[in-house]
């Protein structure tokens, strides 16, 4: 197959393809553009269990060190849980209160744990609201938290079964750089480009009529000698004379047909959630 009947096939389908860029474009834009910027920073804690002696004389069936290094990473596990639960929300807000004199709420401080990451016994905290000075407050409370009482959740009495160290404390919240969310709007309209030329050579492929001239030729091996134009009628007439020329062939001519309604709906729904969660995830990174 040339490249001329590639390109035929992707400006045969373009009423599925343009509109899809486009609504991707326009979602991309309003989410990155007309809503507030997300500002976040994070909180990166080291996990040391602390393993009792044993009884003298009694037989070592491993290591103490392996044992801390188990016992270690299980709690970083119950740990990366802890910082997204209401009590751990509740004792932020108080430290909030204290050092700030500041009321937020436990919702607040919830829905700001964006993500968690756990690696062996290093537990990473992203923090991540749409005010600079919200994220930086709830960061420096947890970072207190965790610092200071952090092993109490682990803990039924006074003894200190873990031991949680601060290796990098919160900075200042950042937000993404208009250049970055511009990026961002370019990426996913890409995205729904390839997506949109994907699906036009998926139907392609499944679709059986006759498209034109050179397709009969190549079906039946019989030379065409002439042919019927397709279009016409006062239809076509009062579309080509309503616009301009160069953009009569972008319009959605047969939007009636209900699979390409629907190949377009179920297209733009998942491009524009693609591109959502993408955003959020580089945002809070």
């Amino acid at each position: 197959m040339e490249f001329r009947e590639y390109w035929q096939i992707v400006w045969r389908r373009r009423h599925l393809i343009v509109p899809l860029i486009a609504i991707t474009f326009v979602a991309s834009l309003i989410f990155n553009l007309v809503l507030p910027p997300v500002y976040s920073t994070s909180i990166t804690v080291q996990i040391l269990a602390v393993i009792p002696r044993g009884a003298p004389d009694a037989p070592e069936y491993y290591s103490p060190e392996y044992y801390r290094t188990l016992y270690s990473e299980y709690i970083s596990d119950d740990l990366s849980e802890v910082v997204k639960s209401e009590l751990f929300a509740s004792q932020v807000v108080d430290q909030i209160r204290a050092r700030y004199g500041r009321s937020v709420s436990v919702k607040d401080v919830v829905e700001a744990v964006s993500k968690t990451k756990r690696t062996h016994r290093t537990l990473k905290v992203t923090i991540a609201t749409g005010s600079e000075a919200l994220s930086r407050e709830i960061a420096e409370a947890t970072n207190d938290v965790l610092r200071t009482d952090g092993w109490r959740y682990f803990s039924r009495d006074d003894r200190q079964p873990v031991q949680i160290n601060v290796l990098n404390p919160p900075r200042d919240p950042l937000a993404p750089s208009l250049l970055r969310r511009l990026m961002d709007v370019l990426l996913h309209s890409a995205v729904a480009a390839v997506v949109g030329i994907a699906l036009a050579f998926l139907l392609h492929y499944l679709d059986d009529h006759i498209q034109d001239a050179a397709d009969v030729e190549r079906t039946l091996g019989w030379r065409v000698l002439g042919a019927v134009p397709a279009e016409g009628g006062a239809g076509g007439a009062t579309i080509k004379s309503s616009v301009p020329a160069a953009f009569a062939g972008l319009l959605p001519r047969g939007w009636r047909k209900p699979a390409t309604i629907m190949a377009l709906l179920v297209s733009a729904g998942a491009v524009t959630a693609l591109a959502a969660w993408a955003t959020l995830g580089w945002r809070t990174a």
